[in-house]
């Protein structure tokens, strides 16, 4: 992330289950992941995919996704 003054990054909160199970991806803007590097490391760590959150909760120019990713875990 960023020094506070200026613009951050995006967060998103990933929970890898055990063996068998598909990870759970928390976008809340409801997003699915499109970035590559992402997807792989998702499907690294969940061979069998991951499902995510549909739901958008932030509006575009809220700066509060990181409370949002710790709320969720």
């Amino acid at each position: 992330t960023a020094v506070s003054h200026n613009p951050g990054d995006h967060w998103i909160a990933v929970l890898f289950g055990g063996p068998g199970q598909k990870a759970d991806v928390f976008d809340s803007y409801g997003r699915h992941c499109k970035n590559r590097h992402i997807k792989a490391f998702l499907l690294r760590g969940s061979p069998d995919g991951y499902t995510w959150n549909r739901t958008r909760l932030q509006g575009s120019w809220s700066p509060v996704c990181g409370q949002y990713c710790v709320t969720y875990l």
